[in-house]
């Protein structure tokens, strides 16, 4: 019998690993931090959102608009590897203040100009 064990942290996430591995990653099948409990608030909220049940607009709003930072700070990762920290950055930081200076980059309004044949050319190489 393997002593892999999946953990699963909402109904589309999982973690897997040995009990000692997601120990160290903080992973415990029954976590009640804070975290979790804002995630989990959150991923509910966004699914009766979704599923066009009653839910806390205000709050989907937010959740939205920071996934669209961390959506395009991913796309503006430098080097391997960078986009993921800052896509995380990005989400975590519009959570908190969507009006942060540190977001500015980020923002349609300071993006350069495109021609609408770099627009065709980046749709038809998937970079959007």
């Amino acid at each position: 019998m393997s002593d892999i064990i999946t953990v699963h942290i909402s109904p589309y996430i999982a973690a897997q690993g040995t009990a000692a591995e997601l120990a160290a990653m903080g992973v415990t099948p029954a976590s009640d931090d804070l975290i979790t409990m804002a995630a989990r608030q959150m991923l509910a909220n966004h699914d009766a959102f979704m599923g066009g049940d009653p839910c806390d607009e205000a709050m989907e709003r937010r959740l939205a608009l920071a996934a669209c930072f961390g959506s395009e700070a991913l796309a503006h990762g430098m080097c391997e590897g960078s986009g993921t920290n800052a896509m995380i950055r990005a989400i975590l930081i519009a959570l908190i203040d969507p009006m942060d200076p540190q977001l500015d980059y980020l923002r349609a309004c300071n993006q350069p100009p495109r021609t609408q044949a770099e627009h065709d050319r980046q749709v038809l190489a998937g970079e959007i």
